[in-house]
C-alpha cells in the first residue's frame, strides 16, 4: 500500500470488487484477489474443511444441514443481495437451523472454503456475504484441478516467501507434506534451493533481489507471516523460553523485533481520541 493509503480508500476498493476477505488456506480470515479465489480454494479448501471435520461433528452438522444452510445462501443473497451475519441468523432459523454463534460460523466458513459465498461489499463496521458466482468475474486459472493448482499455490509460495522450507509451505497453506514434496518434484527445474544448518529453503531464482536493509524496529501483527510462517528459520527470540503464544494472545498485539532479533510483544489500546501502544 502507498504510504498515504486510508482506511476510507482501502474500503472503497474493496467495494469495487478488489479484493476479497474470506477463509482460505487455513480456518482464519485472508485477503485475496478475486481472480485467485477459485484456484486457491480447490487446492487447499478440502484440506481446510477436513481438519474442522471433528468440529463439525461435534456441533452437530451433518451433510444434509450443510445443503441445506447453502440452499438458504442461494436464496437469501442472489441479487446480489450482501448481508451480515445477524442479517442472515433470522433467515436460518426461519428455515429450522439452529444459529447460535459457533454453528452459523462454521456454516459460513464451509460455504466459503467451496468458493459458494465470499466477502461482500461492508455495511458500516459489520462484513457482508455474497454469492460468489454472482460477484466474482470469471478467471483464467478458474478451472484448474487440484494438482496444477497445488503446483500454482507452491510455485507463488516459494517466489513469493522464500527462501522457505517445505514445512514452511504446510503450516501457510493447509497442504500435505507429500502434497508439497509432489509439488517441488515437478517444479525442480523452476525453483531453487540452498541449505541452511540443515534446513532445505527453496526459492524462485527468477524474483528480483530484494533489499537488506531492515528497518531499525517493527512491529508485527499476531498473524504477520514474519511470525508465523517461518517455523525454524524466523527471528531469533531474545527469550526462546518464553510462551510466546500465550503472551502474543494475551497482548492482544503482536511482536517487536529490533534489527533482527524478536524481542518481545506490544499491545494497543484503541480510545476515541488516540492510539497508545505499549512494548514489553
Amino acid at each position: 500500500m502507498p504510504p498515504a493509503t486510508t482506511y476510507e480508500a482501502l474500503l472503497a476498493e474493496q467495494r469495487a470488487g478488489g479484493w476479497l476477505r474470506t477463509h482460505v488456506l487455513r480456518p482464519t480470515w485472508h485477503h485475496v484477489a478475486p481472480e485467485d479465489l477459485r484456484w486457491v480454494q480447490r487446492a487447499t479448501g478440502p484440506r481446510v474443511e477436513q481438519s474442522l471435520a471433528g468440529r463439525r461433528r461435534g456441533l452437530g452438522l451433518d451433510d444434509e444441514t450443510v445443503t441445506t444452510a447453502l440452499r438458504v445462501l442461494e436464496h437469501v443473497l442472489a441479487g446480489p443481495t450482501p448481508h451480515t451475519r445477524r442479517e442472515l441468523r433470522p433467515v436460518f432459523e426461519a428455515a429450522g437451523l439452529s444459529t447460535d454463534v459457533e454453528r452459523l460460523a462454521h456454516l459460513l466458513i464451509v460455504a466459503e472454503l467451496r468458493s459458494f459465498i465470499c466477502s461482500g461489499p461492508p455495511k458500516g463496521a459489520e462484513h457482508t456475504y455474497v454469492l460468489a458466482d454472482e460477484t466474482v468475474p470469471p478467471a483464467p486459472l478458474d478451472q484448474l484441478g487440484e494438482d496444477d493448482a497445488r503446483h500454482e499455490l507452491t510455485r507463488r509460495f516459494f517466489a513469493g516467501h522464500g527462501p522457505a522450507s517445505e514445512r514452511d509451505l504446510t503450516r501457510w497453506s493447509s497442504l500435505t507434506l507429500g502434497h508439497v514434496r509432489g509439488a517441488l518434484a515437478d517444479l525442480s527445474g523452476s525453483l531453487g534451493h540452498v541449505d541452511v544448518d540443515g534446513h532445505r529453503l527453496w526459492f524462485d531464482p527468477r524474483m528480483p533481489s530484494r533489499t537488506s536493509r531492515a528497518p531499525v524496529a517493527m512491529l508485527l501483527s499476531t498473524f504477520d507471516e514474519v511470525c508465523m510462517t517461518y517455523r525454524d528459520t524466523g527471528f531469533p527470540r531474545r527469550d526462546p523460553s518464553a510462551a510466546r503464544v500465550r503472551l502474543v494472545s494475551e497482548a492482544g498485539g503482536g511482536i517487536g523485533v529490533v534489527g533482527d532479533e524478536d524481542v518481545g510483544v506490544w499491545k494497543r489500546t484503541v480510545t476515541p481520541t488516540a492510539v497508545k501502544v505499549s512494548v514489553g
